[in-house]
């Protein structure tokens, strides 16, 4: 669980650690301050002895994600909020570059709940510290490269029992990106928010799934409140998608454990 994830050694401990948290998997309920997720992540590393330079970038479909939940995390002390067009792809993208840009000392750590993330991670462990798994730990016989585990669930509960919230520590000023339109220039809060949802917006979501599911070009002439119904269908189609990947994971893994066991 929690209580085991991997500890800083002395070099770890003031070498940058990057946080992704992947909201649109990981996402915030109504009963839980949203302003307090980050706080809280931060708390938690500094217990496990990870001192140094933090970046904590807020990933996933953004327009999904209530605009009261983005105000709050916009304003808790992260570094980065970015919307990504479509699912696990750009995410295992963005990761596999955080591997090759950062220096051998540096930690990564991933917050989501699709394990197909987990090859990943095994990957770019090689070069980095990663600091904890998506799940409860494999079976040592498996070469898991990591201890413990941090789920989600476990995060939210233990943010309901600190009722007084700690010590926020709330500073610092958090930059907004849309990958959608390879935007970057927003200047505030408000401005982003508008952006993710105009129909503008909408329209470069769309075309990000225009090859994989053949939309015609024609099909960005109609109007509006048809694209954005094309386009909640193809994000429904990916999702759909991913589930049955995470099956077929999950079915291997469970192959692999049961030859182990024999």
């Amino acid at each position: 669980m929690m209580e085991d994830l991997n500890t800083a050694t002395a070099n770890q401990a003031w070498a940058e650690t990057t946080v992704w948290w992947d909201i649109s998997r990981c996402p915030v309920p109504g009963d839980v301050d949203a302003g307090r997720v980050v706080p809280f992540i931060k708390r938690l590393l500094k217990k496990l002895g990870y001192t140094g330079p933090l970046t904590i970038i807020v990933i996933g479909i953004l327009s999904e994600v209530p605009i009261y939940v983005l105000r709050a995390i916009s304003s808790s002390g992260i570094n980065l909020l970015e919307h990504i067009p479509t699912g696990t792809t750009y995410i295992s993208d963005r990761l596999w570059g955080c591997a090759w840009l950062d220096q051998p000392e540096s930690n990564v750590m991933l917050i989501s709940s699709q394990f197909v993330f987990g090859q990943r991670l095994e990957t770019i462990a090689r070069d980095v510290n990663v600091i904890g798994p998506l799940c409860p730990s494999d079976h040592p016989s498996l070469g898991s490269p990591f201890r413990g585990c941090l789920p989600w669930d476990t995060v939210l509960e233990s943010i309901r029992a600190d009722s007084d919230g700690g010590d926020l520590e709330c500073s610092g000023t958090a930059t907004f990106n849309c990958v959608a339109c390879t935007r970057a220039d927003f200047s505030d809060f408000a401005v982003f928010a508008k952006h993710l949802h105009s129909d503008d917006h909408a329209l470069e979501d769309l075309s990000s799934y225009r090859s994989m599911f053949k939309i015609p070009h024609s099909y960005f002439k109609k109007d509006i409140s048809r694209i954005r119904r094309k386009l909640k269908r193809s994000r429904n189609c990916v999702a759909d998608d991913e589930r049955e990947r995470e099956a077929e994971f999950n079915e291997e893994r469970e192959r692999k454990a049961m030859y182990c066991f024999k």
